[in-house]
């Protein structure tokens, strides 16, 4: 499934690089999904911060730099696949219209 780490995989920053890659291919919807999980996953990273560092670095299994270069990743390939899918579907428009009969 494109939303699920490998845990095959050991280390973190890896694990984490792999689940990036394979949503990025998955296409826009999984994007979608990524990223609205990502939104929610900060602001829980945010509240366990604010109440205790270390007991929310305890419950991910992560320091919360680790976590923080995560989401940082995220949001760039989230922002990545999106202007990709924009371009294309420009690109599409423009075909389209290009193709379009003239009366």
């Amino acid at each position: 499934m494109a939303l699920s780490e490998d845990p095959e995989i050991e280390s973190f920053e890896e694990r984490k690089a792999a689940l990036r890659d394979q949503v990025a291919v998955a296409g826009v919807r999984a994007v979608t999904i990524f990223a609205a999980d990502k939104l929610s996953d900060i602001a829980g990273l945010r509240r366990g911060i604010d109440e205790s560092r270390e007991a929310a670095e305890a419950r991910m299994g992560a320091s919360v730099a680790n976590m923080a270069s995560h989401y940082r990743d995220s949001v760039q390939m989230i922002a990545a696949v999106i202007v990709l899918a924009a371009h294309a579907s420009t690109r599409r428009r423009q075909r389209t219209q290009c193709q379009a009969p003239v009366d």
